[in-house]
């Protein structure tokens, strides 16, 4: 370590205890920009900087820094202004190679540190470029491959699904997005993560005028509580599909909704109840008592309520961890029926 008194620090309070390397990259990165800043207000007039300075360099600064701090935001922004240069510079073959050589770059990185997300900003931001340049579709393939590998390490990864949901609304590739989900729930059903993505391509599906969807992703919700009937993630699942079709003003037809509202409630009411094998699923008890309480408070119908009471009581004895939470929906439906 440099003593405080070293240099520049000798003005510092309280000075942190970098490492030289990082200490020497981060000045590295500042010439460079500052090279290229005067480069920039040279211009065409040919002066010695602008000819010393090199796209290359800066972003070869940028990576030192990189090494030794992957969240250095101003290392990542700065690199990417310097691939641009490159881009620029080159003719569209050569700038395309650039930009696919950055993309590995990326790779690289967020093999070493998959949670940052400035990794993934910096990927997404190349093939922006890409696109702009109308050299998308060959870096496409790379791009997906890119997001699966991430989240075959760890499919849980939100950035990786974040980024690979940008491909997918790009590419329109929801059909693909549809298969790969199955894939990850397969591993994991309680992917929360793939979940989410798969209803948003459900959501797609039904802009397109796909109203079986819904009825398909019921059937297929109904098997994931089933492996667990504690899965959250696939109780939340068909809460959605249900909502989507039962929503006021909905194109969706009603026998359609019927059979979807029909098979959620089904699957809860077998996962709910008691058997010897198994403990009652909370979430499937949930999915029940909500139901029973929102039409008690739609119709006003004080059996339905006393009805929801009880399931609320049982789910308190049954998840006492939220019992306070099951006795304030108490709480509130009785005031709803005031």
């Amino acid at each position: 370590m440099r003593r405080d008194g070293d240099g520049d620090g000798a003005r510092d309070v309280a000075r942190p205890a970098y490492e030289d390397a990082y200490e020497d990259a981060v000045a590295a990165l500042e010439r460079a920009m500052a090279r290229r800043a005067r480069a920039a207000l040279e211009g065409d007039d040919g002066g010695t900087t602008a000819r010393e300075w090199t796209p290359e360099d800066g972003a070869e600064a940028a990576a030192r820094v990189l090494e030794t701090c992957g969240a250095h935001y101003t290392a990542w922004a700065f690199r990417m202004r310097c691939v641009e240069d490159a881009v620029d510079a080159r003719e569209a073959e050569a700038g395309t190679a650039t930009l696919r050589d950055e993309l590995a770059f990326a790779e690289a990185q967020t093999t070493k540190n998959p949670k940052n997300y400035q990794v993934w900003n910096h990927a997404r931001m190349v093939l922006e470029r890409a696109d702009a340049a109308g050299a998308f579709e060959g870096l496409r393939d790379g791009a997906f491959a890119h997001a699966n590998a991430a989240l075959m390490l760890d499919g849980k990864n939100i950035h990786a699904w974040s980024h690979r949901a940008w491909l997918v609304e790009r590419c329109d590739a929801w059909e693909e997005e549809m298969a790969f989900t199955e894939e990850m729930l397969a591993e994991d059903w309680m992917n929360n993560s793939a979940w989410n993505a798969r209803f948003q391509c459900v959501t797609v599906c039904l802009e397109r005028g796909d109203v079986g969807v819904l009825e398909r992703e019921a059937a297929f919700a109904t098997t994931a509580p089933r492996v667990d009937d504690d899965n959250e993630s696939a109780w939340n699942y068909l809460r959605g599909l249900c909502a989507i079709a039962e929503r006021d003003g909905s194109a969706i037809p009603r026998d359609v909704a019927n059979r979807v509202v029909a098979l959620a409630i089904d699957a809860a009411r077998t996962a709910a109840a008691p058997a010897p094998s198994r403990v009652p699923s909370r979430h499937a008890a949930l999915l029940l008592a909500d139901r029973v309480a929102a039409e008690a408070v739609r119709d006003a119908d004080i059996g339905r309520a006393a009805s929801a009471e009880s399931m609320f009581r049982n789910l308190a004895t049954l998840d006492p961890l939220r019992g306070n939470y099951y006795r304030t929906r108490i709480d509130r439906l009785r005031a709803a029926l005031a």
